[in-house]
């Protein structure tokens, strides 16, 4: 992988995770998810930017809290697997990162006083190393691309969400059977089925690896 460190600095608090994604001209979302991290206690952040041109790359490297990695190869999604295992080859193993898209932010239940550190000493305690979530996709009261969406509150627009049209089947994984979740406003406007299960907060350790967007291998290690 042809990736410039543009900024990687040492992180040895362990207590806390490090938030890795890729990024292209996505600035709005993206310091919207910052804040959101922030919030949670987040001290460091590893993104890679892929040839933004709207000010993106500029403003991260503005950022104290975020190291800037950089490369102009053509992206597919596998190709973003191994840009994010070399990029965690930098800070090693044996601690946290959070996994994530510039459009995803992780929540759980209690984080409004309970900032990540307390749900990774939960993890510690409980001996769980890997947290699974469903990527629920949110949407606007209003059609499809109506919105002019240069200015104005995500979050706040971007408020509804399906209730009824997740679903819970067995999917094999590796040798692994787990619950997977489908659905959501994708598949029940497009037709084409769409798997929402992520692991987004994840415990790397030798032999841990991005597999692909959804998964982390080895897969036994999925529940």
């Amino acid at each position: 992988a042809n990736i410039n460190i543009i900024r990687c600095r040492e992180y040895k608090n362990r207590e806390l995770p490090i938030v890795v994604l890729c990024v292209k001209d996505d600035l709005k979302r993206l310091q919207m998810l910052v804040n959101h991290y922030r919030k949670l206690g987040i001290e460091r952040f590893a993104f890679l930017d892929n040839g933004s041109t709207d000010g993106t790359f500029e403003w991260m490297q503005d950022q104290d809290d975020i190291d800037v990695f950089k490369t102009l190869d053509k992206y597919n999604c596998l190709v973003k697997e191994g840009w994010l295992n070399r990029i965690i080859s930098y800070y090693g193993f044996d601690r946290w990162y959070v996994l994530t898209d510039s459009d995803e932010l992780f929540t759980y239940i209690g984080m409004e006083k309970h900032p990540l550190n307390d749900l990774i000493s939960y993890a510690e305690r409980k001996k769980i190393k890997r947290f699974k979530g469903i990527n629920l996709d949110m949407y606007a009261d209003a059609a499809l691309f109506s919105i002019d969406s240069s200015d104005l509150d995500i979050e706040k627009t971007y408020c509804w969400m399906d209730s009824d049209s997740y679903v819970e089947a067995p999917r094999k994984i590796g040798n692994s059977i787990i619950t997977a979740v489908t659905g959501g406003p994708r598949q029940r406007t497009m037709g084409v089925p769409c798997s929402v299960m992520k692991y987004p907060l994840v415990f790397f350790e030798p032999g841990t690896v991005s597999a692909n967007a959804h998964y982390q291998f080895p897969y036994a290690l999925i529940e």
